[in-house]
């Protein structure tokens, strides 16, 4: 609290603009006293007081940013939470929609090819690397590259590696490890006169 007594305000940048309520949560966690900080999880009686603590750790990571549920599993686990309580814990979130595997992958998409071109294969692998599902990491891939060509991510791509390196092999192996396939780098290199004929997908 300020020295006039008024609640400090809160001034952070919430990744995750879709959660309020979760917002709200933390806010009421952050700057309230310890019984009305309990009095705020009432909505949640039916839970045990160590699955409470697990939502509460769990919500303020998320309040931070988007996490996947793996993430998430991890952290709860370093926490020392066992097993189930961490099942019920991110259960409760997932009801809620305060944890939700499908818009961080969204979200994570997003974020990463703001400022590096990557192909749908490395969305794809990187996505699994972190804990989310194949399928939900194959649709969110599919539904960003609806309304982005990847061609042109891959064109940019090379346009960038040209200003360093015109090492035709080196090229190819850095577009590859960005994750785009060789039928795509093919194109990309043709297109551009860069001489090097390569096998498609």
């Amino acid at each position: 609290r300020q020295p006039n007594g008024r609640t400090k305000e809160v001034r952070s940048a919430w990744c995750s603009p879709t959660l309020p309520v979760l917002k709200t949560i933390i806010f009421n966690l952050s700057y309230t006293r310890l019984p009305k900080k309990r009095a705020f999880f009432l909505f949640m009686e039916e839970f045990e007081p160590n699955i409470k603590l697990a939502i509460e750790a769990a919500a303020k990571s998320l309040a931070r940013c988007e996490q996947c549920r793996a993430s998430l599993e991890r952290k709860l686990v370093q926490k020392e939470f066992d097993e189930e309580t961490i099942k019920q814990a991110l259960d409760f979130l997932e009801s809620k929609k305060y944890l939700d595997d499908e818009r961080y992958a969204a979200s994570w998409i997003r974020s990463h090819c703001s400022f590096k071109p990557r192909g749908s294969i490395r969305l794809v692998r990187d996505l699994c690397a972190r804990g989310v599902s194949r399928k939900i990491a194959d649709e969110a891939v599919k539904a960003y590259f609806e309304n982005v060509d990847e061609y042109e991510l891959c064109d940019s791509a090379l346009k960038k590696l040209l200003t360093k390196n015109k090492n035709v092999k080196k090229l190819l192996k850095s577009l590859a490890d960005s994750g785009f396939s060789y039928k795509i780098i093919q194109r990309v290199l043709k297109n551009n006169r860069v001489g090097f004929e390569c096998d498609s997908d």
